[in-house]
């Protein structure tokens, strides 16, 4: 009898023990198939990421789109970020234009969230804002050796000078994918309009990179289908392909547009209308 309990015993464990060695299998196996499916994922990023990374130094090393830009000018950007390098720095080794600062627009605009176009609100002040914003930028001064009574401004200590800024250009500017394989940027001036954020429309000025042989799409600002402006450039593998606002626009239905020649800054959104 007291055999019997243990035969029975030793198989009711040896029941147990398989069912908990298939269970830690199982949950192993979802482990595992989970780090491989987010590993993927990580790895679809990174190219992505790389072609973003690609573009950025293609636009600011072997284009001429900033050839109105000159030192001390400054960006405000929504898309900027230092994880790309699509800030100053990377942009004057790339281009050999130093600009005022690069800024993110909610350095500039903290309340833009908040304040919205429909209600009235305006977005005022651009000049004063990024020249009161500037001095939390500095480093202070630089006291060479042996010559303490010699001080040097670093960059921002240099554009502080009294009527240092005076002649720079306040731009509204951006750069980002639109698509995996497309990566759009566009460039226009703020008017000089403290009442107000305002570009000048006309004067906006659009790039697409691709990685395709040919535009997948023609882009739109504010509903506005643009028009190329020149010859798409094959460098590298990359398509590029700069745009301009037309005259005579149309929107993403083919629909005719009547083009402001101001626009506000919060206006300037981007989206895409199908190929010509």
């Amino acid at each position: 009898m007291k055999l019997q309990q243990q035969k029975t015993h030793y198989y009711a464990n040896r029941k147990k023990i398989k069912f908990m060695s298939k269970r830690i299998f199982a949950t192993f196996a979802v482990i595992i198939f989970l780090n491989i499916n987010h590993n993927w994922r990580v790895a679809g990023e990174s190219t992505v990421r790389n072609f973003q990374y690609v573009s950025w130094q293609e636009l600011t090393r072997n284009t001429d789109f900033f050839r109105d830009v000159k030192d001390s000018d400054f960006f405000i950007s929504k898309y900027q970020n230092d994880a790309f390098e699509t800030n100053a720095g990377s942009f004057y080794v790339n281009t050999g234009i130093r600009l005022g600062y690069l800024y993110n627009t909610n350095m500039i605009f903290p309340d833009i969230g908040r304040c919205n176009l429909d209600e009235g609100c305006n977005l005022t002040g651009v000049r004063q804002k990024v020249i009161s914003t500037l001095p939390n930028l500095t480093r202070g001064t630089y006291v060479p050796r042996k010559a303490d009574a010699t001080r040097i401004d670093d960059w921002v200590g240099i554009n502080l000078r009294e009527g240092a800024l005076n002649s720079s250009t306040i731009w509204a500017f951006d750069m980002f994918l639109l698509t995996p394989t497309t990566y759009f940027s566009y460039l226009s001036r703020f008017l000089e309009n403290e009442e107000q954020a305002k570009v000048n429309l006309f004067g906006l000025r659009a790039v697409t990179v691709t990685s395709n042989k040919q535009n997948e799409f023609v882009p739109a600002i504010a509903g506005i289908c643009l028009e190329q402006a020149e010859d798409s450039k094959d460098r590298s593998g990359l398509l590029i392909t700069e745009w301009r606002v037309p005259t005579s626009a149309y929107g993403p239905s083919r629909e005719p547009v009547t083009v402001r020649k101001n626009l506000d800054y919060r206006e300037i959104q981007v989206g895409t209308c199908g190929v010509k």
